[in-house]
């Protein structure tokens, strides 16, 4: 009997230590702010990529301050304009269609939602370089989240799969459960912009 009752203290107590693993590989919420260490992608199911682009030993250039939506993905901090990395948001004069085939300006909804998880807070961005246009490249984040991450997995910007393939599980989570642009039908952005080039250029 006392032999039993040790291995039903220890069956529990392992339990006890397996803790959220156990409990179904949910993990500690990340903390807050611009993240020293970098932090793992998470699964399909997490909520958002933590705000932590900057990699020990290579830091990146910094800008913070007040940041307001300029597009789906470009944000200005203090002025200065930064293109979201790894992802695209509709473009300016692009439609996309409801459920129902009802066409609506997804460029303008796409910004305001941007606009709406920046609010009144400090946003912070580490620039990665230029475009072939010269625009500034950047990860930015506000209150320790990844903005691009937000739109992606909310489905109101797309992973822009030539640049980076690191919000695709994202973009398959928002598909998924038809968020955002997917509840309806989305043309990429980069291939509006080609089809738009090659009409002008008739």
């Amino acid at each position: 009997m006392p032999y039993i009752g040790f291995m039903l203290r220890l069956a529990v107590l392992l339990l006890l230590l397996a803790g959220p693993a156990w409990a179904g590989g949910a993990s500690a919420p990340a903390p807050a702010g611009g993240g020293a260490a970098a932090t793992k992608p998470p699964a399909s199911n997490s909520p958002v990529i933590p705000f932590a682009p900057a990699q020990p030993g290579s830091p990146l250039p910094m800008t913070s301050g007040t940041g307001t939506a300029v597009e789906g993905d470009l944000v200005s901090v203090n002025g200065a304009v930064v293109k979201l990395w790894g992802i695209d948001a509709p473009d300016s004069g692009q439609t996309c269609q409801t459920k129902a085939n009802q066409p609506y300006d997804c460029f303008t909804l796409s910004k305001d939602q941007l606009s709406n998880y920046i609010g009144q807070n400090q946003v912070t961005c580490w620039i990665r370089g230029k475009d072939r246009n010269g625009q500034s490249l950047g990860t930015c984040g506000v209150n320790g989240l990844d903005l691009a991450a937000l739109m992606v997995r909310n489905g109101w910007a797309l992973a822009y799969r030539d640049l980076s393939p690191q919000y695709l599980e994202l973009e398959a989570f928002a598909q998924t459960r038809v968020r955002g642009l997917w509840a309806g039908r989305v043309e990429p952005p980069w291939q509006y912009r080609t089809r738009m080039a090659a009409l002008r250029n008739k």
